[in-house]
């Protein structure tokens, strides 16, 4: 028969060496050919010493062996028995009761002994690890925070958290409180949170900001936690309410700007002379503004029978708004008296419109005599100008004689210039 093994194991039939009939089929040689098969089978599945056929046993143990003398790191594996009876076969290795002891008793029986078992350590030596300050360590062992003592045992002790150990901070503008009522937790908060607590007003840098800026002007209160700024009135202008009575208002009021007391007189001159100046302040005029200039005075033209010519000006600023053409007095050796009325109103800061009375007597007169008005000496005028009332401006009343004698002279002896605001 044809052997089955190594896939399956071959049957042969029991033979009874009584019974010669049982030989017949399968007849003897067929039996030991049988035999010789399965026989060969088994030789060429163990193999023979040397055997390259990787179907054998002897070629496969071969490979193995060379594998582990190639790969395992003792070389080729020694005699298990020895291997195994031998007290320490692994020397690359610690033995487990070389490195460390377990406890034999109580709830931590088998447990790794902490103290006994890992060399160089106690129960409280972990070198490792910072001690705890109040179970025995020492400050130089823990660096990072101490621990109070005593009824505090165990907390941290004071000033011993460093401000880079603390949580951070969530957003910009926090400081660290307390805002919610009672006792509790630390808690961040917000500037308008602490404008409550402190009772300050949303507005308050705006506030101070405005009382900065003032620089002299009137700080006034214009509603709640509001503050304006009055800015400083014209000159000569005073504080009073306005006419609602519900803010308060810088005005101007109705009052002599300069006076004229003494006598200033004039003669033995052709140049321009003047006889009355005042420096309006700038923004002083508003709008419907008024000034008045009133004033009078006294001329003598005494040349030995010739005549002199007088020329009179009003002037504000750069403009000459009012100038008379030469008026001749005949030679008198009586005074003659004049007097101007002269009023400006305002209409812009850039537009002003004047308006002058100029009167003189004909003939002389001393002491408390009367005389008829001078027809050449009588003028009465209108005028406009475009002086920046922003800035201050000169009025002034000026006069000129084509004569230098020292009888002739002309004087002011009196006046007042008056601001009439709106």
């Amino acid at each position: 028969m044809t052997t089955a093994f190594p896939a399956d194991y071959d049957a042969f039939p029991t033979t009874n060496p009584d019974d010669d009939t049982k030989l017949v089929v399968p007849t003897h040689s067929q039996r030991l050919n049988n035999f010789r098969d399965a026989i060969a089978a088994i030789e060429a599945r163990v193999g023979k010493t040397g055997e390259t056929s990787s179907l054998s046993h002897d070629k496969r143990i071969t490979d193995a062996e060379a594998k582990v003398a190639t790969n395992h790191p003792h070389g080729a594996l020694p005699d298990l028995a020895g291997h195994v009876a031998a007290g320490d076969p692994h020397t690359g290795y610690r033995l487990e009761s070389a490195d460390h002891s377990h406890q034999s008793t109580g709830l931590q029986g088998g447990q790794i002994d902490h103290g006994l078992a890992i060399t160089g350590l106690t129960d409280d030596d972990h070198t490792q690890y910072l001690k705890e300050e109040a179970s025995g360590g020492t400050a130089a062992e823990v660096p990072d925070h101490t621990h109070a003592s005593g009824a505090q045992a165990g907390l941290l002790g004071s000033q011993v958290v460093a401000y880079s150990n603390i949580q951070n901070v969530s957003a910009t503008d926090r400081i660290l409180g307390r805002d919610t009522a009672g006792a509790g937790v630390i808690e961040e908060i917000t500037p308008a949170a602490l404008r409550t607590m402190i009772d300050v007003p949303l507005n308050a840098e705006a506030i101070l900001k405005t009382i900065v800026d003032a620089q002299g002007d009137l700080i006034v209160g214009s509603g709640a936690d509001t503050v304006a700024r009055k800015a400083v009135g014209a000159p000569f202008a005073v504080l009073r309410s306005n006419s609602a009575g519900n803010d308060l208002e810088y005005k101007s009021l109705h009052r002599i700007l300069a006076e004229v007391h003494a006598t200033t007189s004039f003669s033995s001159s052709t140049a321009e002379n003047t006889l009355f100046s005042f420096s309006v302040p700038g923004n002083l005029l508003q709008v419907g503004d008024v000034l008045r200039f009133h004033a009078w005075g006294r001329l003598l033209t005494n040349n030995t029978g010739a005549a002199t010519n007088y020329v009179w000006r009003m002037k504000f600023g750069a403009a000459t708004p009012h100038q008379t053409p030469n008026v001749a007095y005949a030679d008198s050796s009586l005074q003659r008296a004049w007097i101007i009325d002269y009023s400006m109103v305002v209409e812009s800061s850039t537009a002003q419109r004047h308006n002058i009375l100029m009167v003189g007597t004909a003939t002389g007169v001393d002491g408390q005599g009367w005389a008829a008005f001078g027809t050449g000496e009588t003028f009465l005028g209108y005028q406009s100008s475009a002086e920046n009332t922003a800035t201050a401006k000169t009025l002034a009343l000026t006069v000129q004689m084509d004569q230098s004698n020292v009888n002739d002279y002309v004087d002011i002896r009196g006046g007042f210039l008056e601001y009439i605001p709106v």
